[in-house]
């Protein structure tokens, strides 16, 4: 019987790892960029022009994960994000490649709160237990806009208070696992998308993807650095075949 090939391999909580991937064609933000430094399409298209696949986790891999990231990563996945799927599922995919890195650990501290959208606050002081509710929308964009640049690097360049994709430096102040890393950053951007414009949303996702992407990289090289594992790139994640692949063979 000829070994399935999934997405992505199960997540075995010792040793396998949802894959990461980079920029899916056509997801191109439209904010201002540094064309030198936007992630490489690794997915190829169909005959008919569209992307042959949305790399969402099978139910079986979803299982593997630990509950508080399974949880979240299920909800995540069901939002109805319209054209902009592959590229909210890609950003999904590595996150939980993130959180794997990180080996699902879940601290309390997290991202700092100051400038955070005051609904992101209520969200998680309900537990986070539903969808976002932004009740304050005349304010949430441009709270959300002051908090995400204030927790980047101060190197990344911004053009009208915006972050701009690109650039290279360090990211270790974003090594934030657990449910208040970027976690809380997904769900508020969930928020975001009932308060904005279509094309707006669609540049900050693009915007949060590729800082994901980022993170995950310089976290896999950093882990590898410290000898926890050999050093793994995203594209190496990508071809691990899974535990049950690998049973059936």
């Amino acid at each position: 019987q000829q070994p399935l090939q999934p997405l992505l391999p199960a997540v075995d909580k010792t040793q396998a790892v949802p894959a990461p991937t980079s920029m899916p064609p056509g997801s191109v933000t439209t904010l201002p960029t540094n064309s030198q430094h936007l992630p490489t399409p690794a997915r190829t298209l169909s005959p008919s022009g569209e992307l042959d696949e949305q790399p969402r986790l099978t139910e079986d891999e979803e299982n593997e994960l630990p509950s508080w990231l399974r949880d979240h990563y299920k909800r995540f996945a069901e939002e109805a994000v319209g054209a902009h799927a592959p590229t909210w599922q890609y950003l999904l995919r590595d996150w939980v490649a993130l959180e794997r890195a990180y080996q699902y650990q879940c601290p309390k501290l997290g991202f700092p709160r100051s400038h955070r959208p005051a609904d992101v606050d209520n969200w998680i002081h309900n537990g986070r237990r539903t969808r976002i509710v932004v009740r304050k929308p005349d304010v949430y964009e441009e709270q959300w806009t002051t908090w995400w640049r204030s927790i980047n690097p101060a190197w990344r360049e911004t053009v009208e208070g915006h972050t701009v994709i690109g650039g290279d430096g360090d990211w270790s102040m974003m090594y934030k696992p657990g449910t208040n890393g970027f976690l809380t950053v997904i769900g508020a951007l969930v928020g975001l998308k009932d308060v904005t414009d279509d094309e707006r949303w669609r540049a900050t996702l693009c915007d949060v993807r590729w800082t994901i992407g980022k993170v995950l990289e310089a976290k896999l090289a950093s882990n590898a650095s410290m000898g926890h594992g050999e050093e793994e790139t995203r594209e190496d994640l990508n071809d691990r075949p899974t535990k049950r692949a690998r049973r059936r063979r």
